[in-house]
């Protein structure tokens, strides 16, 4: 790809990863790798893998399932509990399911969600799994309905944990057993490979890396001279959170994952925000709606309507088939949302456009991003 268009020489950068990087690394990260790699016990005994049991489910899948039970479970009231409980003490497995599309309760939570398959199977495993007992439930109902409300999400909560838990641990131990070389070997070779990519002037990086991973960043000062990285959702070391976006859902305050990282991970200031940046890259990440708002503040940050900051998507093809109308399509979805967030609606509805129009924004494979002299 000739690069001639763009008029500037980017030195000072801002690298956006997720979980693609470890996967091109040869990391078995992917939600699916994780999900086969549990027993058959061990896949039920979990909301999460209870429900994401599609071949196809990635993380981003995750994040938009642990919402969609939120809202379900929000919307569930003790005599709809206690329904519940009389048929399974019945045995009548039947007429829970019943029970389901007969209740005014429910087929409002259908029409709101569309997903009625699903807000079955999150009923069926707070109140037939064996993880949950009838009786600990009935005493749940007893309770004023604020307290009943909080006693399911506590249980939620707990799910979450347990399955950041039990992610820690398996990708813990794929780090040991990584094959050929380490992979903190591989992170450090392809990072360079990525800050080298499309920039003329090799001999003056100023680089930030801000990673959605739980895997730490290689700590060589070669790439960041002095800026240093950051682990958005925590890492192996300590705490790891998944959770949702917190600017439409505040009644949910505590699974956001804004609200997770001030209480549950170690408070480091991110020095990335100066006018000096002058090239964002994206590498390995969804943009899942989940993490919007990190996107949102950074654009904002760097002012992109007015500034003169260049941003590039890249993508893997796999599968023996191109990915790029994908990512199009995610990069589309991304700026858009981003463009409803302007004051001036005139230029939130024009920024893709303007973008385009002023080579600052491009989608495209690693090795075809050269910059020709």
């Amino acid at each position: 790809m000739n690069m001639n268009s763009v008029k500037l020489s980017p030195t000072k950068q801002l690298l956006i990863i997720g979980n693609g990087f470890d996967k091109h690394l040869g990391l078995k990260s992917l939600y699916v790798e994780y999900y086969f790699s549990l027993t058959e016990n061990e896949q039920k005994n979990n909301i999460f893998t209870y429900l994401a049991s599609n071949k196809n489910y990635n993380w981003a899948d995750v994040e938009s399932l642990l919402l969609k039970c939120l809202i379900i479970i929000k919307k569930l009231d003790a005599q709809t509990v206690k329904n519940y409980i009389s048929a399974y003490k019945s045995d009548s497995k039947e007429q829970i399911l019943s029970l389901l599309v007969s209740s005014n309760k429910s087929q409002k939570i259908m029409t709101i969600l569309e997903e009625k398959e699903l807000i079955k199977r999150v009923l069926k495993f707070f109140f037939l799994s064996s993880l949950i007992f009838p009786d600990s439930l009935l005493e749940f109902c007893q309770e004023p309905a604020h307290i009943f409300q909080k006693k399911l999400m506590d249980l939620m909560m707990e799910q979450v944990k347990n399955f950041e838990s039990g992610f820690k641990d398996y990708l813990t131990n794929e780090i040991k057993n990584f094959p050929e070389a380490t992979y903190n070997i591989k992170s450090q070779k392809f990072i360079d490979k990525l800050i080298k990519s499309g920039v003329y002037n090799t001999n003056e990086y100023c680089n930030f890396i801000l990673s959605f991973n739980y895997t730490h960043l290689p700590n060589s000062t070669d790439f960041f001279n002095s800026r240093g990285g950051n682990n958005v959702h925590g890492t192996l070391l300590d705490n790891i959170i998944l959770g949702i976006d917190h600017h439409d859902y505040q009644e949910f305050m505590e699974f956001t994952k804004t609200f997770r990282i001030m209480t549950e991970l170690p408070q480091e200031p991110l020095k990335i925000y100066d006018n000096s940046i002058d090239i964002i890259k994206f590498y390995g990440h969804s943009l899942g709606e989940a993490d919007y708002s990190y996107f949102v503040s950074i654009f904002d940050a760097f002012n992109i309507y007015n500034s003169d900051i260049v941003l590039k998507f890249y993508y893997d093809d796999f599968d023996c088939r191109s990915h790029k109308k994908e990512q199009v399509e995610r990069v589309y979805k991304l700026i858009n949302h981003y463009g409803e967030t302007f004051d001036n609606k005139d230029h939130g509805q024009n920024l893709l456009h303007k973008l385009v129009l002023e080579k600052r924004i491009y989608v495209l494979k690693m090795e075809d991003d050269v910059w020709y002299s």
